[in-house]
């Protein structure tokens, strides 16, 4: 009989000329939840492995088989004790009619079997080949036999829709088989077709097994011939198919010897040995297969949940359910052929293969469910898996990879950069960023991160890594042979960023620095980026839309002003800075009036550095801001300390030096006043001096925030007047109080008129506004004398006295004779 029935695992594999759907490896998942097509009954959810050496007892009673077979057996011996009482004993072995009916017999119970009872892997799974092939080959003559095994595996090819080849196949194979099979009976001693005795049980064994061993290397060699030799049977599972076949041939060959003795208790033996046999096996194999499937759906099962990548899971699915169904190809495919067992993975997708014959197919299709809600469930949490790591690396305003994603790419590349893979790493920062978004609004400006990321993403090559490192920080990974090519590179970008962006009906034009460092040695992730960052600063610093490359010299600032960020730091933390007071006086009467609070940076009673040094660094650092309110807290406390022990009826005033960065700041206003209140200092004896660098800020800014100070009852100065950005209309609206005119104007004003004049000139300007001129560096007697006679009274400089600790103040501000100030040159304390 035919053994090449499609989905066993003894199956020629499928010509590449079918017109099947083309095998793939890994079919691709649709974002729907898989849906069966075949409804199952019962739980659906993975169950328990079962325990080893335990099997339940078989359901006896229950199963329908059983009531079936019970009916047969019943049926089969009446048969064949009628035939027997109905025909002498010597007639009977010659009967056609008999051998008919025991034919015909076991065609329905082979039926019964084809389609109630599929067993994989037991007997009963080979039962109904073998139950007709010893009737027909011990009463068929030689050309009978080969003619319905030919026409048998021709039916067979044509109900599984197989290809012209594999069919043409499939019959060459049980021509040969069958023929080969009858020479086997033949020669070994095998009686003529009217004689039923025990030497044909022998021959229609060795027939068979010439059969089915002929068969299988015929498979064998097509499978090899096709290019799928993983699909060729193995010598254990040709011994598995055949040993079951001979078997159930031996006891179908018994049954019908028997019968053929004569005697009515020989038929009835022998018909209802058959059928205990079966009914046995049936129920026997059952409960084994259902045993085999709780297995296989728990191996199936922990096999899915042990994916780590969601594309593997399709193809997972597909192989334990190819293993269920017992079959070995699984196509995917938009329309499952008729016959097909079909699951759902998508959108008009399905995992489609064809069972094999051996199989229980209600127990399977539920099993089948289960692990198809597995592999959704699965599916499911990996996809989840890879949004949680998609969004770890991405920056979620841009899809641009984040700093983890470029610290990884550079953990990755720079131990390569010395083996002749020179690595670029570019730092590329907007100009105007904060003015566009204090312009636009921060909508516009979200819209021009992304328009920005999107111009660079077309710019760079797909290998490269682009990452969004914060606000409007980017920073580009690339492959760069020489510096040069790494400079134009960034050229490049810079271009493409300065064409005029189209945001919400807005035109927006923006300029970018960058900061470029070229990597041609094996180096760690930290100093690569510290360096590409130090030629940003740079860059920034030298004007906008700049290009700087990164050189020893630019790095070693950069780690040189991150060390004096760490060493400012401690020095708040340990205490380390101190306050000098330089009084200022009326140089007419000589008497103090206010006192400037000096920073001084000391460490065990030495100086580190001069304010003019650590200042400019701590404005860009935003340190600023914590050492100003320290500074005007500290100076509130002495100062009011001193006043109450020294001059409670005059009270000196303090002025205190606020940079621009600080005063910029949102909440300086409700700090200071915060401070006068904890301190109890009076609002009109602070002074906060700023800088002509305050007009740097909008003057409707500066001016709002001078009069809120006025508000409070501080006082606003200006200092260094004529060293910056100087401005009449400046001058005018901002609410300063005193002028204090650069030391720098004082050097020659005694030997020069034209010195002269010109001061003369600015102490004429700040009267006419309303404002007091106060002149600082006053270091001779001859300058006092002059300022004097033009009119400047308000003086500060080491001519009276040089900046003091508060222990000293009593004696800094007490008044000197001119005679005492000519002959010290200043007070020293």
């Amino acid at each position: 009989m035919n053994r090449e029935a499609p989905g066993t695992p003894g199956t020629r594999p499928t010509s590449p000329t079918s017109p099947a759907p083309t095998r793939i490896d890994r079919p691709p998942m649709s974002s729907a939840i898989p849906e069966v097509t075949h409804g199952a009954v019962g739980d659906r959810s993975v169950p328990a492995p079962p325990e080893a050496g335990h099997s339940p007892p078989p359901p006896w009673a229950n199963t329908p088989a059983y009531r079936v077979y019970s009916v047969l057996a019943a049926l089969a011996g009446a048969a064949s004790l009628a035939l027997t009482v109905r025909f002498p004993g010597q007639v009977l072995p010659t009967s056609t009619v008999y051998v008919a009916g025991c034919v015909v017999v076991l065609v329905v119970v082979t039926t019964l079997i084809l389609r109630g009872v599929r067993v994989p892997g037991t007997l009963v799974g080979d039962l109904p080949e073998a139950l007709l092939t010893t009737p027909l080959l011990a009463v068929a003559p030689h050309w009978g036999y080969v003619v319905a095994t030919v026409a048998v595996t021709l039916w067979t090819c044509l109900r599984w829709r197989l290809t012209p080849l594999d069919t043409t196949f499939n019959v060459g194979i049980a021509a040969i088989s069958s023929a080969a099979a009858t020479g086997a009976y033949h020669l070994t001693g095998g009686a003529a077709p009217h004689q039923m005795a025990w030497p044909v049980v022998v021959a229609a064994l060795a027939g068979v097994l010439t059969q089915y061993a002929l068969s299988e290397v015929a498979v064998w060699i097509g499978c090899v011939l096709d290019g799928k030799r993983e699909h060729a049977p193995t010598l254990t599972s040709s011994v598995t198919r055949v040993v079951p076949q001979l078997m159930a041939i031996g006891l179908a060959s018994c049954s019908v010897a028997l019968g053929a003795q004569g005697t009515p208790l020989g038929a009835l033996l022998g018909h209802a040995l058959l059928a205990i046999v079966l009914v046995h096996l049936s129920v026997q194999g059952r409960s084994a297969n259902q045993r085999w499937i709780a297995e296989q759906l728990y191996t199936a099962s922990e096999r899915l949940r042990s994916q780590t990548e969601v594309d593997d899971v399709p193809h997972v699915l597909a192989e334990e359910l190819a293993t269920l169904w017992q079959t070995h190809d699984w196509v995917v495919t938009e329309q499952p052929s008729r016959g097909q067992e079909a699951y759902r993975i998508g959108e008009d997708q399905y995992i489609a293969l064809a069972p094999g014959r051996a199989v229980l197919p209600g127990p399977t299709r539920q099993a089948s469910a289960a692990l198809v809600d597995t592999a959704a469930e699965v599916r499911r949490s990996l996809e989840f898996e890879r949004e949680l790591r998609w969004r770890a690396t991405r920056d979620a305003l841009t899809g641009l990879g984040n700093r983890h994603r470029l610290w990884d790419a550079l953990d990755e590349r720079l131990p390569a950069a010395g083996r002749g893979a020179p690595l670029v790493l570019m730092s590329l920062d907007l100009d105007t960023f904060k003015a566009i978004n204090d312009t636009y609004g921060h909508t516009v400006g979200d819209h021009l991160l992304v328009a920005v990321a999107r111009r660079l993403t077309e710019h760079c090559a797909p290998e490269d890594v682009l990452a969004r490192m914060a606000g409007d920080e980017f920073v580009i990974l690339s492959d760069a042979a020489e510096p040069g090519e790494a400079v134009r590179r960034a050229q490049v970008l810079q271009h493409a960023i300065s064409e005029p962006f189209t945001l919400d009906q807005n035109v927006v034009n923006v300029t970018c620095s960058i900061g470029v460092h070229h990597v041609c040695q094996p180096t760690t992730r930290a100093n690569a980026l510290s360096a590409a960052d130090a030629a940003l600063t740079r860059a920034k610093k030298s004007g906008r839309g700049t290009v700087t490359m990164a050189t020893q010299e630019i790095v070693l600032e950069a780690r040189r002003l991150l060390r004096l960020d760490a060493e400012l730091r401690a020095a708040m933390h340990h205490g380390e800075f101190t306050l000098h007071y330089q009084p200022i006086v009326d140089a007419a009467s000589g008497e103090a009036f206010a006192v400037e609070a000096l920073l001084r940076w000391e460490r065990e009673g030495v100086v580190q550095m001069s304010p003019g040094e650590f200042v400019p660094y701590a404005e860009e650092s935003g340190l600023i801001s914590t050492i100003g309110l320290w500074v005007m807290r500290r100076a509130c406390l002495q100062v009011n300390a001193w006043n109450r022990a020294n001059r409670p009826d005059r009270p000196l005033r303090v002025t205190v030096n606020i940079s621009t960065v600080h005063i910029a700041q949102p909440t300086f206003v409700d700090d200071v006043r915060q401070i006068l209140e904890d301190i109890g200092f009076p609002p009109e004896l602070l002074i906060l001096e700023v800088t002509e660098t305050f007009a740097t800020l909008d003057l409707a800014a500066s001016v709002c925030i001078g009069t809120a100070l006025s508000e409070v009852g501080v006082s606003l100065w200006l200092d260094d007047f004529g060293t910056g950005y100087s401005s009449l209309e400046y001058l005018r609206q901002l609410p300063v109080e005193v002028v204090k005119l650069d030391r720098s104007f004082l050097t020659d004003i005694s030997t020069d008129p034209g010195a002269r004049r010109f001061i003369a000139s600015i102490v004429q300007l700040c009267r006419s506004i309303g404002r007091e001129p106060l002149a600082e560096g006053v270091e001779q007697e001859q300058q006092r004398q002059v300022l004097l006679d033009l009119g400047c009274s308000a003086m500060q400089g080491y001519l009276f006295a040089r900046p003091v600790p508060v222990e000293h103040l009593v004696d800094a501000v007490r008044p000197l004779p001119p005679q005492a100030r000519d002959a010290d040159g200043g007070r020293t304390a």
